[in-house]
């Protein structure tokens, strides 16, 4: 018996086996905490990551989305623009055209997400007047006829309205309006 005998035991042969069998122990341990603490570190570094990229992702979706807003809101003053013209022109059907593709301009916009509720209540309140001006240029017989006076207006408050949230747009992004 090895053990029986305290003397014996720390002699020459049982004292290397003792501690051969120590360091085969400790080199487990000491294995098993690198391996751990290194898959500890990997994890944190992956979340940290994963969070970077969903945050620069929001930014990206952000940023095409006030890029577009942009766009709109410029597309719709130009179909307006060129609806006026038309108008000039006296001619009803392609300023009805014109006033329809700008109204459905709008009501893109209405739905924008960059948008705050006072620009939607805006929006609606125009896009209502247009289909208002849109009635009343269906009245206008082709090529006779006088454009009413609040038809007039209301195109031109409309534009208004639209270059005015245009310039807003183009002071706060300058670069959107670059390309």
């Amino acid at each position: 018996m090895p053990f029986a005998d305290a003397d014996a035991f720390w002699k020459s042969p049982n004292v290397y086996d003792v501690a051969t069998a120590a360091g085969f122990v400790l080199g487990l341990v000491s294995i098993w905490l690198s391996w751990w603490l290194a898959k500890r570190d990997i994890e944190k570094r992956l979340k940290e990551s994963a969070d970077r990229a969903v945050a620069a992702a929001r930014d990206e979706v952000r940023q095409i989305a006030q890029t577009l807003l942009f766009a709109g809101v410029s597309d719709a003053a130009q179909f307006f623009k060129l609806a006026q013209e038309a108008n000039r022109a006296k001619q009803w059907q392609r300023s009805i055209d014109l006033c329809q593709l700008g109204s459905e301009h709008l009501s893109r916009l209405i739905g924008h997400q960059a948008i705050t509720d006072d620009m939607r209540l805006e929006f609606r309140r125009y896009a209502d007047d247009i289909k208002i001006v849109i009635a009343k240029l269906r009245d206008l017989s082709p090529r006779k006829g006088t454009l009413p006076p609040e038809v007039a207006d209301a195109l031109e408050n409309t534009l208004r309205m639209l270059n005015t949230i245009d310039g807003r747009l183009r002071s706060i992004r300058p670069e959107v309006g670059n390309g």
